[in-house]
């Protein structure tokens, strides 16, 4: 799948910049972004993740999720590149923001075998047993898959969710009280006008895979706790 869009990763659809550089779209900036990173290929030299985060923001932005997933995989797989949380923060927040949850929690399966990944590359040990926690997800992360759950009335999610944001969130921004509070008042309205509502249908292929992924993240969780 990810090989059918690198021809376009060579030769982005957008139009030639042709403002100043203060005032770029955001097509133009993706242009450049592009060209940059084309140029850079041609002399073998390898982008950092500065810069590969910049273009999966840019492609998250623009919901343009194929080539952005394109970009973090290439990411991932280049040696120089030391990845970072934000790496993967911008599409999983795009995800959810797009209402696609399942796309949403892969990005953070994803995420949790590259911080397992690390954790094997370099030994767990009481000097270093702390330092995957630079991949854990943030309070913005925590509060976008709320919004999504609360949106998609995915009772699973949201309940997985509550649980890591409890753990590690001791005291939320009223953003995200907000978040949680919409959750509940939306299922009280729902409860009084007789309507089901943050119930999960574990027969739908749909639900079955989003309870697949949950399962599969809360084993890397626990891998890491090992």
């Amino acid at each position: 799948q990810h090989q059918s869009t690198m021809s376009a990763l060579e030769t982005p659809m957008v139009p030639k910049p042709s403002s100043p550089p203060q005032q770029l779209t955001e097509k133009e900036r993706l242009h450049y972004a592009f060209q940059i990173r084309n140029d850079m290929k041609t002399l073998n030299l390898p982008l950092t993740e500065p810069a590969y985060s910049a273009l999966v923001k840019l492609l998250s932005k623009r919901k343009q999720f194929l080539l952005a997933e394109t970009m973090l995989e290439e990411a991932e797989n280049t040696q120089q590149c030391k990845v970072k949380l934000r790496l993967y923060s911008s599409l999983l927040i795009a995800y959810c923001q797009e209402y696609q949850i399942n796309n949403a929690l892969t990005i953070w399966k994803q995420l949790l075998r590259r911080q397992r990944w690390e954790e094997v590359q370099r030994g767990t040990n009481s000097l270093t047993a702390n330092t995957g926690r630079a991949l854990d997800l943030t309070e913005p992360e925590y509060r976008a898959l709320i919004q999504c759950a609360t949106s998609t009335h995915n009772a699973p999610v949201m309940e997985y969710v509550l649980t890591e944001l409890a753990e590690e969130i001791p005291i939320p921004t009223k953003d995200t009280v907000d978040a949680i509070l919409e959750w509940f008042t939306a299922c009280h309205d729902s409860t009084s006008t007789g309507t089901t509502y943050g119930t999960s249908k574990p027969n739908d292929k749909y639900g079955q895979e989003c309870q697949a992924i949950l399962n599969e993240i809360s084993n890397l969780q626990y891998s890491h706790s090992t």
